[in-house]
């Protein structure tokens, strides 16, 4: 089943018997798929290639050891130089692996390149040897496609994966109908469609694996 945020909504309106001017449904529609596809995006057999993305829009800063990514990343898979038409790819170590192997915060010259690189935070890596010039980045990896919403009504997961979305959804969607305050009440839809998300999954899996051509690896 594939949906987009109106028929999304409409199907969440018929299985919950909640019109959809209903204030408190209006307020927590938001919460109920942020939460299911943080839930699909966390899982450990998915890996979906559309969440992956390059960004080679940013450039060292000179006689920096430090560089700021250029956007979100969930995970940085890979750092690359980009020389023309080639993209060496920088090896990835430890901060203090880094800083111990290239200790020097400025360039021995202006054509220094970096070879290393190294987790600092969300947003800054370090590069080591310190570069000596402006120079292009790729930084290839995951990030968390944005939200469901009515400004964007279509995306990738509830278009291919609308099912499983929409199970998740009914999850959370089962603990609001319900106001449980410590799931305690009455769980039994929340359970049955956790159920339903729970038979689901290994097919999304095994789909996942198959568009990647890891089915027989």
């Amino acid at each position: 089943m594939s949906y987009t945020y109106s028929t999304f909504v409409a199907a969440l309106v018929a299985e919950t018997n909640i019109e959809a001017a209903n204030a408190g449904l209006v307020a927590v529609l938001p919460t109920i798929i942020d939460q299911t596809e943080g839930l699909i995006y966390r899982e450990p057999t998915l890996n979906f290639l559309s969440s992956e993305v390059t960004d080679d829009s940013g450039f060292t800063t000179p006689n920096s050891q430090t560089f700021a990514l250029p956007r979100n990343f969930t995970i940085l898979e890979q750092v690359n130089l980009v020389q023309g038409n080639d993209r060496p790819p920088l090896r990835k170590c430890s901060r203090e692996w880094l800083q111990a192997v290239y200790p020097r915060r400025i360039a021995n010259a202006i054509s220094d390149f970096p070879m290393l690189w190294a987790p600092y935070t969300d947003s800054v890596i370090f590069l080591g040897p310190t570069p000596g010039g402006a120079l292009q980045i790729e930084c290839v990896g995951t990030a968390r496609p944005a939200n469901l919403s009515e400004a964007n009504p279509t995306t990738w997961l509830w278009t291919y994966l609308g099912d499983l979305a929409f199970a998740a959804a009914m999850v959370f969607a089962s603990g609001y109908m319900r106001n449980f305050g410590t799931q305690a009440d009455d769980v039994k839809m929340a359970l049955s469609w956790k159920g339903i998300y729970d038979a689901l999954l290994p097919g999304a899996s095994t789909e996942e694996m198959r568009r990647k051509h890891e089915a027989n690896s």
